[in-house]
């Protein structure tokens, strides 16, 4: 081509991806040209004409520094091995816990170091690493610059701003490490790290455009939470002034002493227990109350929460009783209380309200407030927590009936406080986020949908350039004709060769499809029937029917098998090749029933679970029945077109769960299990935990639990409510 363009300077110049003035290793488009916005290796022509200014003035382009340094951040190889070495460092994360204690949690690592049952390469490793991602970023930095231009390390993209992030946090922590023990690490953020490595895999495609969405989204959430937080600040502060200190009081069991439970001579051999004597009504009560003698009612949350009514600061003993007395029992200590209140109002029917005070049993007083003292709304710490657990919700019930039971006065204004909760909190706000990511992904899709439109018709005016150039040199050197003669005669030749070995097959194919087009409404009900007795022969085939029914339904089976092992046959004569018989994805799960069904049918008895499991696949069949249910066929073809997006969003959330489990082990350890089930005892156990987090199903008591875990301060308690939220 160069020669070409010497010899006619009319053959137009074929410009090259990679010499474009801002181009990317590994076959990466520029992002002069709607390529990816997330990558991030300009060449040193565009970059800024001095970076890192603070250091002794920067580093100009000529400078040899820059230009290593530019290199290495340009360099495939180098690339790999940074992403080698995260890999290997995130694998060490996740698994190194359960071996080998915890590795960055200073508070321990030194006894861990101090009795050598730790091996000194992997300490060695583990700074590695960090120098590693160190050398990763200086590079960056100095090659590109920090901030200041487009091609900036910071500014071209969003991966180096984590990468840049978690480099200033483990160097800190390093520091840090050295002057003071730190109960907590911030290196599982490494394992965020791997989506640049999963970026370059196109079948992930997806997962960096949900990467993309949460850049781009950022600000919006950012504004939804802010809008959250202030309606939680609303209502905390609503709570607090109906039910401070509410959360404390329960009810329990006045001590009294019991009557000898017998029957002697001196009740005239009378019923066993029985109060001949009226002792019961004699006996004053002790004001030593016991505090562990709760009353346990019948169903959940168990305790009774309750009221009691002080006197008047001013005293007013007179209005006072005159007000509660006969509405209310009076407990030892002089206030009256709604314990036990059906019962006080119902021996008011036969007795007088000083015998039915005297015969009391129930109190109310107070004690810690719920979840081990943290669920209240005596200050806004408990009050928000209490909110937010309303508003997400999870376990919802258990602050409504407690507020409820414990301020009866209040409930005309509690109803109306928790419907706008679930109203403005859990569907308009949270419906929001919702809205905000969905929206954010599907203008990012579009974009990205676009970029590679753009990215398809220049890589078509590229190859056309260079068909143009190739013409161009094939004319100058006076080729042309003979190329294109061969290439004739060769074409005509195959043409030929291929019309008489393939005129047969072709025949067949085309007397296939012509009756296929005339049976196919025919077919398909047949198909149908088929498969309703395939399903019904797979309900008798169980392990308690009679032998002779599962004879019959194995053979009624194997019909139906044979049946659709003969129509996958024909689609595969109808299409010709067996690609485009598997481009359908109705084609493929035949293919996969099909297989399955014939290793169930032939696999010998010893193995029969494995081979029930097998046939048992085939019952998946039934779904193709929905196409009688235009609602439901349209409805599993988008599920199945989505199962792409599915999958990739699937490894998205197992990433940062991974995070989130690694995180959790070496911050909470094997304290939260001394509380807990779910905990972060090891690594399947973390995850578990995290999917517990994810799904929303009871949270709540994991970070109850953490809290408590947690309690050596309330700073400590206060990481692990932002750590589960």
């Amino acid at each position: 081509g160069e020669g070409a363009r010497a010899a006619n300077p009319s053959v137009p110049a074929v410009s090259s991806p990679l010499s474009s003035p801002l181009s990317f290793a590994g076959g990466q488009h520029a992002a002069g040209h709607g390529g990816d916005p997330w990558t991030d290796r300009p060449s040193l022509s565009r970059c800024c004409d001095r970076s890192c200014k603070a250091l002794f003035g920067g580093f100009s382009r000529g400078s040899p520094i820059r230009k290593v340094c530019h290199s290495i951040m340009v360099s495939d190889r180098w690339s790999k091995l940074f992403h080698f070495v995260n890999l290997i460092s995130v694998i060490y994360l996740v698994f190194g816990f359960d071996t080998f204690g915890l590795p960055f949690n200073a508070a321990l690592d030194m006894q861990v170091m101090n009795k050598g049952s730790r091996p000194t390469l992997l300490l060695f490793f583990d700074y590695l690493s960090m120098f590693v991602l160190l050398l990763e970023v200086t590079c960056g930095c100095i090659g590109a610059g920090v901030v200041g231009s487009p091609t900036a390390y910071l500014n071209n993209s969003g991966y180096h701003i984590l990468d840049f992030t978690v480099c200033i946090a483990e160097v800190g922590e390093a520091i840090v490490f050295y002057y003071t023990m730190l109960g907590v690490t911030l290196r599982p953020f490494r394992i965020l790290r791997l989506f640049r490595l999963i970026r370059g895999i196109e079948r992930l495609r997806p997962i960096q455009i949900m990467t993309a969405s949460v850049k781009e989204g950022a600000s919006q959430l950012i504004v939804v939470m802010l809008i959250l937080m202030l309606f939680i600040a609303t209502f905390s502060i609503f709570g607090m002034a109906v039910a401070q200190k509410s959360f404390r009081r329960r009810c329990i069991l006045i001590d009294k002493p019991s009557i000898p439970c017998a029957s002697d001579f001196s009740t005239n051999w009378g019923n066993t227990c029985a109060d001949s004597q009226g002792l019961g009504s004699r006996v004053e009560a002790s004001t030593e109350i016991m505090r562990d003698r709760l009353v346990i009612r019948g169903g959940y949350p168990f305790y009774k929460p309750c009221k009691f009514f002080l006197l008047p600061l001013d005293g007013g003993e007179a209005e006072y009783d005159a007000r509660y007395r006969g509405l209310y029992a009076k407990d030892p200590f002089g206030r009256y209380h709604d314990c036990a209140v059906e019962d006080f109002q119902q021996c008011l029917v036969n007795g007088t309200i000083d015998d039915c005070q005297a015969n009391a049993t129930q109190m109310c007083e107070e004690f810690e407030n719920l979840q081990e003292g943290f669920l209240h709304f005596d200050h806004i710490g408990g009050a928000v927590l209490a909110i937010f657990q309303t508003s997400l919700p999870d376990s919802m019930y258990d602050v409504l009936h407690t507020m409820l039971d414990s301020e009866p006065a209040a409930v005309p204004i509690i109803w109306p406080l928790f419907i706008l909760i679930s109203i403005l909190n859990t569907f308009l706000i949270v419906g929001l986020f919702v809205a905000v990511i969905t929206d954010t992904f599907k203008r990012t899709d579009t974009k990205y949908c676009e970029m590679e439109e753009n990215d398809e018709e220049e890589e078509e005016e590229e190859e056309g350039e260079k068909e143009a150039t190739a013409l161009a040199e094939s004319v100058f050197k006076g080729r042309t004709h003979r190329k294109d003669k061969l290439k004739r005669e060769t074409s005509l030749a195959s043409s030929l060769d291929g019309v008489n070995a393939g005129f047969c097959w072709k025949a067949a194919r085309i007397y296939l499809h012509k009756f296929l087009e005339k049976s196919s409404t025919f077919l398909r009900h047949v198909t149908s029937v088929v498969i309703i007795i395939q399903s019904v022969s797979l309900l008798n085939d169980v392990w308690n029917s009679p032998p002779e029914l599962v004879v019959s339904s194995r053979a009624l089976y194997t019909a139906c098998h044979a049946a659709f092992l003969a129509d996958m046959f024909v689609a595969l004569i109808h299409f010709g090749t067996v690609g485009r018989f598997l481009q359908s994805p109705i084609h493929v799960s035949e293919f996969i029933f099909n297989v399955a069904g014939t290793i169930g049918l032939i696999l010998p008895e010893e193995h029969n679970k494995a081979a029930r499991v097998c046939r048992f696949s085939a019952a998946l069949r039934i779904y193709r029945l929905m196409i009688y249910f235009p609602t439901l066929s349209n409805l599993l073809i988008s599920a199945v077109a989505s199962t792409n997006y599915i999958a990739n969003l699937l490894i998205f959330i197992f990433v940062c769960a991974a995070t989130a489990g690694t995180l959790g082990m070496y911050v909470l350890g094997d304290i939260l299990g001394e509380v807990t089930r779910s905990n972060y005892n090891d690594v399947s156990t973390s995850l578990l935990t995290c999917f517990q987090l994810l799904t929303g199903d009871n949270w709540t008591s994991v970070m109850w639990s953490a809290m408590i875990a947690k309690d050596g301060s309330k700073y400590n308690g206060f990481g692990a409510v932002v750590f589960c939220v």
